[in-house]
């Protein structure tokens, strides 16, 4: 069937796409964690693994630019976990911001909305207009 997307957009998520690539290509996938998958991308020591990363983070960027779309989110987009602060670089030279801006005739609307990347020692805090 088709995966939902909180089932691509995680860990698990990212090693499927890595063996699913490796079975395209008619290789066989190394037993690799996400830590190695992430690593592997960001050092471009093994195309699979970045491609992988690449998908992630475009998929990434598209669900990111609907949501924004949708509730008009013109202040801007936090993203943070894991995998994104991992990447570190990595992420902002990845399809992620070229994805989150496809909207097509809102592809301007999309431009002046910022993307903040929130790492680990950023505290994430709701803030209340009330």
């Amino acid at each position: 069937g088709r995966p939902a997307v909180e089932q691509v957009l995680c860990g698990d998520g990212v090693l499927a796409m890595y063996r699913a690539i490796c079975q395209l290509r008619g290789e066989k996938a190394r037993r690799l964690g996400l830590k190695q998958v992430l690593a592997h991308a960001c050092a471009a020591r093994d195309p699979h693994c970045s491609r992988a990363l690449a998908m992630f983070c475009g998929l990434l960027g598209d669900l990111a630019g609907q949501v924004a779309l949708t509730l008009g989110a013109g202040g801007g987009v936090v993203v943070a976990g894991e995998i994104v602060d991992a990447l570190g670089d990595w992420f902002a030279r990845s399809p992620f911001r070229r994805r989150f801006e496809a909207r097509g005739r809102y592809r301007d609307t999309m431009r002046a909305i910022p993307t903040v990347v929130a790492g680990r020692a950023a505290q994430p805090r709701l803030i209340s207009s009330s």
